[in-house]
């Protein structure tokens, strides 16, 4: 996980929190499987 946090002490509509990236996967012997979201920077 990647967290985004912005503070901002004199403009309450600044302030934000998210998730840049969010991703979990799943392994067995037969399969694996991964799911959520990230950036993806291309060049």
């Amino acid at each position: 996980m990647v967290f985004f946090i912005r503070f901002d002490e004199r403009d309450d509509e600044r302030t934000n929190f998210d998730f840049r990236e969010f991703k979990a996967a799943v392994v067995t012997k037969k399969w694996q499987a991964s799911f959520g979201f990230d950036q993806v920077h291309w060049g």
